[in-house]
């Protein structure tokens, strides 16, 4: 039994990686699980084995479709289409909740999954109500421990009994480096952010490469004032390292034609030569555009020391806190810098909103490991 629940969580595993990332073969993508998705093997689950129905497999993967076309039409949970979707995944999920032993472990994947789900749709409420309930069936698991800690202030959990101190009493393997990426989140929200290529400060002569982030093509397959301002301001941070290399990521096609298509095309034109730009031209999301990055960056010779993210400044927070955490993932180390084109109606120098605060904590935690379809969190 044990065996055909690792089997399900496997293929599950498999069904995403392999519709969203570059990896070639199903051996490249298991290996990259084993190394880098740390609840692949967690060594502290002690969770009831529960048998997996035929009909429970056909919800979770209805529900698995539906967040797969959120997460291929990029990082916007918030259009009309997508929420209508991910209300979709959570009625099939209840559903399949309905067959499951409350201890099990299908019990588990499936409630965090919903978590998850509620903190896109900025359900709190429901969210707290999930994560408190999942505290009280499952005290000694350490998942549970890492999303109420990680959302402790955002969902005001102000009652709730796990704690950093609760996690650390479980002598989980996986501890010290969840520590690492709790300081991560903490620290994007209070990130120092330059709007001006000049307020950049890296030594002379130092290793650099500029990383400008994507954003959905129009219909055309043109692009919109939003990539071309981020394209803009990845020309100014050049013209002031112009020995830096650039890649441009985002591999969402419109009419066949990639964004970092269109990107190193906009660039060439403005006078950035073609052999300092590397496209990646694979990803859907900023998690996996770093995945991919990560890759291009080992690659490169001489080793690479500075990077400089390029987006929005609405998107900047979010951005940093996922490489730095693919920086922990890969024992890189990368220093990070930022240069920001404007966002209508964001400012700055304002704390940062709930919303945001949620959106950055879910993408750190999924490049931790954590993702939110079922079966994705062991």
């Amino acid at each position: 039994m044990a065996k055909l629940i690792r089997n399900i969580l496997t293929a599950n595993i498999l069904f995403f990686i392999a519709a969203s990332s570059v990896f070639a073969d199903e051996n490249s993508i298991i290996s990259y699980i084993k190394s880098n998705i740390p609840f692949y093997n967690s060594d502290s689950s002690k969770l009831i084995a529960s048998t997996t129905s035929s009909k429970q497999i056909e919800l979770k993967q209805k529900a698995i479709a539906d967040i797969q076309y959120v997460a291929k039409t990029g990082d916007d949970s918030n259009s009309a289409a997508n929420k209508q979707n991910l209300y979709s995944a959570i009625t099939y999920l209840n559903e399949a909740l309905k067959d499951t032993s409350k201890n099990s472990t299908e019990s588990l994947q499936i409630r965090l999954s919903l978590f998850s789900l509620e903190l896109d749709l900025h359900d709190y409420k429901k969210a707290d109500e999930t994560i408190i309930q999942l505290s009280q069936d499952f005290p000694n698991e350490p998942v549970v421990h890492i999303y109420a800690i990680a959302y402790l202030d955002l969902l005001k959990l102000k009652n709730y009994n796990l704690s950093l101190q609760s996690l650390q009493k479980l002598k989980w393997s996986k501890t010290d480096n969840f520590i690492k990426t709790f300081k991560i989140i903490k620290n994007s929200f209070y990130l120092q952010i330059n709007t001006n290529a000049n307020q950049i400060q890296i030594e002379n002569n130092s290793p650099t490469v500029i990383i400008i982030n994507g954003y959905n093509l129009n219909p055309d397959s043109s692009m919109n004032d939003i990539l071309i301002k981020r394209l803009q301001k990845g020309l100014e941070v050049h013209q002031r390292f112009p020995n830096a290399k650039i890649i441009v990521a985002g591999g969402r096609p419109k009419l066949g034609v990639t964004e970092s298509y269109r990107m190193k095309e906009w660039l060439v034109k403005n006078g950035v030569p073609s052999n300092s730009i590397i496209q990646e031209d694979q990803s859907s999301s900023t998690v996996w555009g770093a995945i991919d990055s990560f890759q291009i960056l080992e690659s490169l010779k001489p080793k690479i020391k500075n990077i400089i993210l390029v987006t929005s400044a609405s998107d900047i927070r979010r951005t940093n806190a996922i490489f730095e955490q693919e920086n922990l993932n890969t024992n890189s180390n990368f220093d990070f810098h930022n240069a920001v084109s404007g966002s209508r109606g964001y400012n700055i120098m304002m704390p940062i909103s709930e919303d945001e605060r949620a959106i950055i904590i879910k993408d750190t935690l999924r490049m931790a490991g954590i993702w939110q379809m079922p079966g994705m969190v062991f």
